[in-house]
């Protein structure tokens, strides 16, 4: 062997030699590396050793040309039943997390760095959880596999990209299990031991000449100059103000509305919500003011609602008032900084990062101390720019999409005085980090969180009683809001002029290939592209089934990834695989949904909330579970999706069940109804009128402390 790249490190090699008496030798693939893999098992062959090569990880391809390799994958080691209970596994984590004692003496809980301002704890351990689960997964999967294979070494291949991260876990599982390493090439580095810092003591830093600056008051004045405005046109003496925080031009997808041929934005955060809290604010008489976290939304002939109805409406834009945080980053930053520092190196707060006897906190030492410190002076800098904006605004409601994961928003809300209302998305466990948040007594952290989760079906409702039992706040089953948009305008569409628009035939029969390659929900911090859902071998094995199904039967694919997808992988499957059959739908500049589905007869994809968007759009959706999903997502949540799809386990079953729905008419129409039946306890209501419903309640239980000194005019609200 000639090329040195691959050869064993010398002095790995001396200490790990293989044993005579054993007859597996262990190969842990960690990329993509066909050179190192045919190295490790030419050398078994030599040796007269078995060679098994495992993939350490399904982001991992395997090399094209192992002919004859024993080729194993990570959930060959592991049931759907272990991973399940990792999921308990997190979640106690979490849970437990806030009681640890410093070395100080002070909880992590109790933990501020003397700001007045603290951050809530569940602000960055909920961020972290994701990794938490990709690691504790790792470590259980390393465990299962020296215990079911038992080698008397294990081979590094592979170590670059984005899996490189696991070899120095794997290491530490197989040591704890007396199974030396060796590495093929360069070993992977150990993370570097983190020294206790010094003890500096934190700063109590005075924000008070910030808040004197004149770039700090120029912000405090366009508020008030906003709020004069505002009542200038009529929108004082009202029963009371409600805000409805949206995201903006960010995020935002745009259709032209069937109903009134004027562009209509699509937010799945607060779709709808805009025209049906105006609607409830009017019957009410309430004022509404509209925030945008960031710019207005803006297009070609669109009219916002403020400019429609300007006698109870204004908007806010983020650029208004972010002002504020900017001023505040720096001296935050200067007062959190060595608290952090401390915080990282506080052996109490390292020791909670053991799992199973592993230590993972290297694994988190580099990413802890930048998610603590900036999620702090998040906090910090955030909420005092909302709580100053809600001084000026006096708001009694403050309404949005996902709250909860917008501790800022809802604290400054508690100190002014407003109920906040969160739309709640998600049908699983996803729902569920980050309302987890405990203090050291049990109690729920209430002053960070939400008043009230307003989310789509019952089953939620029962999912985040069982989940969170000690959230104190409402839990309401209001219905998906995106519902409405598909109710009311699918059959408005005109649908030989999406057919034109996307390059399809105009009667062939349409397959939307939607299932999700990577999702960011895991991404580690030196990956790309985030954890699989799908491996690239299971979509592109699936993706090839698609297509041979669409030359049998004439028909096309419209390939439709989650905005975060591999896009790069996915465009190169359609040129390999596609056959002039596949077009590539991705971006919120490209299609939306609503257009998409409403011409299409098939959706396949895995846990997908787009099954609700098609089964209003009348077209049957498939759901396709791979093993790996499982590493991901929690069984139930299968179940869950079944109720309103079509289930399927595998590429093979997914072609043989696409043709039966669309060989028999009765098959389909059935499968159709059955869908249709079982949406609502999922996703809520299929009339039309959950947008409103949401808005309604949100009004109608939000206390009024005290009605405003006078009643609007009546021409006011006209």
């Amino acid at each position: 062997m000639g090329d040195t790249k691959h050869r064993p490190d010398k002095k790995m090699q001396a200490k790990a030699s293989i044993s005579s008496e054993k007859s597996t030798a262990l190969g842990l693939l960690f990329s993509a590396d066909e050179a190192a893999a045919k190295a490790f098992l030419d050398r078994c062959e030599a040796e007269g050793l078995t060679g098994i090569l495992v993939r350490a990880s399904y982001e991992v391809r395997m090399p094209a040309k192992l002919a004859g390799a024993t080729v194993r994958q990570p959930m060959d080691y592991l049931s759907p039943e272990a991973c399940d209970a990792l999921h308990e596994k997190v979640l106690a984590w979490q849970e437990k997390l806030p009681s640890v004692r410093l070395g100080s003496g002070v909880r992590l809980a109790d933990w501020s760095a003397g700001d007045n301002h603290p951050a809530p704890l569940w602000a960055w351990i909920a961020t972290l959880t994701p990794y938490v689960q990709v690691t504790m997964r790792a470590v259980l999967l390393f465990a299962a596999i020296a215990d079911q294979e038992k080698p008397a070494a294990f081979d590094c291949l592979g170590v670059s990209g984005d899996a490189a991260w696991l070899a120095p876990l794997a290491v530490k599982v197989f040591e704890q299990a007396n199974i030396e390493p060796r590495f093929w090439g360069q070993p992977p580095a150990r993370p570097a031991r983190v020294l206790p810092w010094p003890r500096i003591r934190t700063p109590k830093i005075d924000y008070r000449p910030v808040r004197r600056r004149a770039s700090y008051l120029r912000v405090i004045a366009a508020l008030e100059a906003h709020e004069r405005q505002a009542r200038s046109l009529g929108l004082g003496g009202f029963k009371g103000h409600a805000v409805l925080i949206m995201r903006g031009a960010k995020g935002v997808e745009w259709l032209v509305s069937p109903q009134t041929g004027r562009p209509a934005f699509l937010d799945e955060y607060s779709e709808g919500l805009p025209e049906a809290l105006a609607q409830a604010c009017r019957d009410r008489h309430w004022r509404l003011t509209i925030i945008y976290e960031g710019p207005k939304p803006v297009a070609d002939g669109y009219r916002s609602l403020a400019e429609t109805h300007p006698s109870f409406i204004s908007e806010l834009a983020g650029p208004t008032f972010g002002g504020l945080a900017s001023q505040l980053r720096v001296p935050a930053r200067e007062q959190y900084e060595p608290a952090v520092a401390r915080l990282i190196a506080d052996r109490a707060f390292r020791k909670a990062f053991v799992f199973d006897g592993v230590d993972m906190f290297d694994q988190f030492s580099d990413y802890l101390a930048r998610s603590i410190l900036n999620l702090s002076v998040l906090m910090t800098s955030q909420s005092e720019t909302w709580e100053k904006t809600f001084e000026i605004l006096k708001p009694n409601l403050v309404l949005g999409g996902r709250l909860e994961a917008k501790p800022w928003i809802n604290l400054a809300a508690s100190r002014t005085g407003a109920r906040t209302v969160s739309i709640k998305l998600g049908i699983g466990d996803e729902m569920t980090p980050s309302i987890l948040a405990r203090r050291p007594d049990g109690s729920h952290e209430t002053e960070s969180q939400p008043d009230a989760l307003a989310v789509w079906g019952e089953h939620q409702v029962e999912h985040l009683r069982r989940r969170a039992p000690t959230y104190g706040g409402d839990i309401k089953a209001l219905g998906r809001t995106r519902s409405d948009t598909f109710v009311r305008a699918t059959n408005a569409l005109d649908h030989a002029r999406i057919r034109e628009k996307l390059g399809l035939a105009p009667s062939s029969p349409v397959i939307v290939w939607a299932a999700t390659c990577r999702t960011r929900w895991g991404l580690w911090p030196n990956q790309t592209a985030g954890s699989a859902v799908l491996s690239p071998d299971s979509w592109e094995t699936a993706f090839k089934a698609l297509v041979k199904l669409a030359v049998r039967r004439d028909a096309q694919i419209v390939v439709r990834p989650h905005p975060v997808d591999d896009m790069a992988f996915i465009a190169d499957q359609i040129k390999r695989h596609g056959k002039g059959r596949a077009i590539f739908s991705a971006g919120r500049q490209g299609t939306p949904n609503i257009e998409l589905l409403s011409v299409s007869d098939i959706l396949v994809s895995g846990v997908s909330s787009m099954f609700a968007e098609a089964i209003l759009s009348n077209c049957v959706a498939v759901n396709l579970w791979s093993p790996e999903i499982s590493l991901i997502y929690e069984t139930s949540r299968f179940d869950h999706y079944s109720e309103v799809s079509e289930a399927v386990r595998s590429a093979r079953e997914m072609e043989q069940r696409i043709d039966a729905l669309l060989d028999s008419p009765e098959n389909y129409a059935a499968a159709l109804e059955r869908a249709r039946a079982n949406l609502p306890r999922y996703f809520g209501g299929i009339e039309g009128d959950n947008a409103s419903n949401t808005a309604v309640w949100a009004l109608e239980t939000t206390p009024i402390k005290a009605p405003q000194e006078t009643e609007p005019a009546a021409e006011a609200l006209a």
